[in-house]
């Protein structure tokens, strides 16, 4: 029990420095790059930039979770062959659709925009590395030391580039060129660590073999594509509405909080995932049993984000008088109130992916899963128009935070009518 404990702490605080390298560095770079380069030139590395989360999108597809729910339980020393037939062909789908995007997003900068199609070529070298890193391997395998290293090594070496090479305007290609670049090289050196330390071979699978990848993600794809319509249109919505500024950036402020919130916490669905697909194995639709199954992963989690929650917003009430610059935040017009209403969000959002993204995708609800990330979108943007309207950034918040809540209840609610269309079926007819 205790070497289980020290694995899972090791592997925590792996995901933890990951996503913190991952979050942090690149914030700490953005401000120095305007600094040297200007706010006319930074803007043309930030369109590219967004531009080429396009392809990070495309390449993720869903084998963050599929991958993940393959590889479960498997480890390289007994279960090699089929590590590396699931590692090559989902490196293979990933090489494809990268390929795809990128050729499409070259063309249209190239056609349709004024932006160096070097700076979007560049940036893409950030997508190439997530072909290449395949975290979701280590997380299945639960051994995330590996990536954590070779991440926190490329993010600090993209900013020691950009410190010592980036003075004026005419550098801004070597901002994305320094952040890329490092970021792709330690994806390819985790693909050598794979092949040669773990001996997970990659071959070509076959055109079947990613095509039926493809195939079986799509719905998992288009449902985590799909969460967009509830977590980043309201500030759009809100600017359609005529909110004003002051209250837009109110909410701004909340949203970024919250999102801070759930990125440090995203270790904990990382830790806990590979470990409710093992203890999910036999069965095959969700009820009341898989529920309580998912509920014993999911309330030690619940637990720590609300700490988490409670203690950033008291310790926020306690030291903004004190601090001039949290003073200015809590200037904000509402921020208290909209502060007070997102809160849950992050707990709600935790438990949609354990008893969704991990219970019903694993369980054979994807089709479902989707529909209700449809539904729940639908509805908040809805609620969002109306809302925004007439209560301002309190209302957007509150469909915010109620997307989330609402989502969960359709999310539960198939437990409950699983358990009931399994029971109709096992009684006799008469």
């Amino acid at each position: 029990m205790l070497k289980k404990w020290r694995a899972d702490a090791l592997n925590l605080t792996a995901l933890t420095c990951l996503q913190a390298s991952n979050a942090v560095i690149p914030l700490l770079i953005v401000p120095f790059s305007i600094a040297r380069l200007g706010a006319t030139s930074y803007a043309s590395v930030a369109i590219a930039e967004a531009i080429s989360m396009i392809a990070v999108a495309i390449v993720l597809y869903s084998f963050e979770v599929d991958g993940v729910s393959r590889i479960s339980g498997f480890r390289p020393k007994t279960h090699r062959q089929d590590l590396s037939t699931v590692l090559s062909t989902i490196l293979a789908a990933r090489m494809f659709l990268f390929v795809c995007i990128a050729t499409i997003l070259l063309a249209v900068t190239f056609l349709f925009t004024s932006l160096p199609v070097i700076l979007v070529a560049c940036w893409l070298l950030v997508p190439l590395g997530q072909v290449f890193h395949s975290y979701w391997f280590y997380q299945g395998i639960e051994f995330n030391i590996p990536p954590a290293i070779l991440t926190l090594t490329a993010r600090l070496l993209s900013l020691v580039l950009v410190v010592l090479f980036v003075h004026s305007a005419r550098d801004s290609i070597l901002v994305p060129l320094a952040i890329g670049g490092p970021f792709a090289i330690a994806g390819i050196v985790s693909m050598l660590y794979k092949a040669y330390a773990l001996d997970v071979k990659v071959r070509w699978p076959g055109l079947h073999a990613v095509f039926d990848y493809l195939t079986h993600g799509r719905r998992i794809f288009m449902g985590t594509a799909s969460v967009m319509l509830y977590r980043e249109v309201n500030v759009l919505l809100m600017g359609m509405t005529g909110v004003p500024a002051a209250a837009i950036s109110s909410y701004s402020l909340a949203e970024k909080s919250i999102k801070m919130i759930q990125a440090v916490t995203r270790p904990l669905n990382q830790i806990a995932f590979p470990k409710v697909l093992r203890a999910l194995r036999g069965h095959d639709r969700p009820d009341r049993e898989t529920s309580s199954i998912i509920l014993r992963y999911t309330l030690p989690q619940i637990a720590v984000v609300t700490i988490i929650v409670a203690v950033l917003f008291l310790g926020f009430g306690q030291l903004s008088p004190r601090i001039a610059a949290l003073r200015r935040f809590q200037e904000l017009p509402g921020i208290g109130i909209i502060f007070a209403i997102v809160a849950p969000a992050p707990i709600f959002g935790l438990a949609n992916f354990m008893f969704g993204s991990a219970g019903l995708n694993f369980l054979g609800d994807q089709r479902y899963y989707l529909r209700a990330i449809l539904a729940t979108g639908a509805a908040s943007m809805l609620g969002c128009l109306v809302l925004s309207h007439l209560y301002g950034a309190v209302g957007a918040a509150i469909c915010f935070c109620g997307a989330e809540m609402l989502l969960l209840v359709l999310v539960i609610a198939r437990y409950r009518t699983g358990q009931r269309r399994f029971t109709s079926q096992q009684e006799p007819s008469t």
